[in-house]
């Protein structure tokens, strides 16, 4: 599905964000191990603290691609949420502007001529690590980003068929997802994992009018271990098999906008 944006205005700055994004270079560039991108929680613990590296990808031709973040213990055990690493593996530029503003990809507005090349991040700085990210793209990129209300074009999510076979509420108690037999299984999971994997899957902000409150188990198309993304095609037929229709509307919302900066 194409997608209309409002395209910003942006002056000559556009040539320098086109440049920057080929000479892009770490900050901290200390010897950090591939494994450190592998997307897995236990490397992500185990990566050496201070690093902060934005580079283009070392992993142009991986299916295996996407964002993590982990919370990080403190002392006494306890995980501190203004604690965090990042870590990104040959991942967009609105990725990399979603992961350092802590917005759904689908909220980013991006300006008119941006990166098209993607990246690696991994962030272990202990102090202040979203800013000191969103420091690093500002000096490296050109590129900062604030929070405004705009026209955007959205999905409207709408329940068919709630007695559909393939949305079966869960009598589980603990919430999981595994990939198994081609799709993602969720288990004891709320109406709201479908709408953060359709906003991942159409990049496009969703409304859920389906009126589904509880916890439900199903199938979805996903990307699994070493697997590429779905079609949108593939996508919307998984979709169909839970009784859930997808429409479009446009809406005020509250979005993400990256700007070069001057």
């Amino acid at each position: 599905m194409e997608v209309t944006r409002t395209q910003l205005k942006v002056t000559g700055g556009a040539v320098l964000l086109l440049a920057a994004a080929f000479t892009v270079k770490a900050i901290w560039f200390p010897t950090v191990a591939e494994s450190c991108f592998e997307l897995d929680y236990r490397n992500l613990q185990k990566a050496p603290a201070h690093v902060l590296i934005l580079r283009p990808t070392h992993f142009p031709n991986s299916v295996r691609s996407g964002c993590m973040t982990a919370s990080v213990r403190t002392k006494s055990g306890r995980y501190d949420a203004n604690r965090i690493r990042l870590v990104g593996r040959n991942v967009s530029f609105a990725d990399v502007m979603a992961m350092a503003y802590r917005s759904p990809v689908s909220s980013v507005l991006l300006p008119l001529f941006p990166p098209t090349n993607h990246f690696d991040f991994l962030v272990t700085v202990p102090n202040k690590p979203v800013e000191r990210f969103r420091a690093a793209i500002k000096h490296q990129l050109g590129c900062t980003a604030h929070w405004e209300e705009r026209e955007a074009n959205v999905l409207v999510l709408k329940a068919q068929n709630s007695g559909s076979s393939g949305l079966k509420p869960s009598s589980a108690e603990a919430e999981d997802v595994s990939f198994q037999h081609g799709k993602l299984q969720f288990q004891h999971a709320p109406m709201q994992e479908i709408v953060f994997a359709i906003e991942e899957q159409f990049k496009q902000p969703v409304q859920d009018q389906t009126g589904l409150t509880g916890f439900y188990d199903f199938a979805l198309a996903g990307q699994g271990p070493g697997r590429d993304r779905p079609t949108d095609q593939a996508f919307k037929k998984s979709l169909a098999e839970l009784g859930l229709t997808l429409d479009t509307d446009t809406e005020s919302r509250r979005m993400l906008v990256v700007e070069v900066v001057k």
